[in-house]
């Protein structure tokens, strides 16, 4: 597990991980939409090489994955650029509540929507940030990430080879993001 809870918004409490499959983003539990999921493809955080890279195909469109989860509330993933440094984070909808990251940056591009509290990314070493959105008044039915070109946009042509790096995603009914708990086919305590 790890340890990188030094802000108030990714505090130690007990939560569930509904993301079912929080590593593989392959199986059962998680779609996809015009990008190419390559698993164990870099090395995570946590130093094993357990990271998965997301590509968009050559069609111009949305490119995103995603994975069903009652009344989620709070969602996280670690993320790493490798060819496009942006990405989104939203329930299903940006217009219930978005978080746009910038993974050159290390900031908040964007966010907005309905029921947005709070977003934030946390720099965890090695070009890997831990990403966060929190909704309130509102929940959504899935934890949903599209790669954004580098100005942004969700809708665009891919080249195919440019991508993102993702690991450890987590969605929970909680009022913030909390530390990490591995899920391996059902949600983990």
């Amino acid at each position: 597990i790890i340890q990188d809870q030094t802000s108030p918004n990714l505090a130690h409490i007990p939560t569930t991980n509904l993301a079912t499959y929080s590593e593989n983003f392959t199986t059962l539990g998680w779609t996809n939409s015009q990008v190419i999921v390559t698993t164990n493809s870099v090395i995570s955080p946590d130093g094993t090489q357990n990271a998965s890279t997301i590509t968009p195909t050559t069609l111009s469109s949305v490119h995103l994955i995603s994975t069903t989860g009652t009344n989620t509330i709070a969602m996280s993933v670690y993320a790493k650029q490798n060819g496009y440094t942006r990405f989104r984070l939203n329930s299903g909808s940006s217009s219930n509540g978005y978080a746009s990251f910038n993974l050159a940056t290390g900031v908040v591009a964007a966010s907005g929507g309905t029921y947005l509290f709070d977003s934030g990314i946390e720099d965890v070493g090695n070009g890997w940030f831990r990403c966060f959105l929190v909704l309130r008044g509102g929940s959504g039915t899935s934890m949903t990430l599209a790669v954004e070109d580098n100005s942004g946009s969700v809708s665009f042509t891919g080249d195919g080879t440019s991508g993102i790096h993702l690991w450890a995603a987590q969605s929970e009914e909680q009022s913030q993001a909390t530390a990490y708990i591995k899920s391996d086919g059902i949600a983990a305590v």
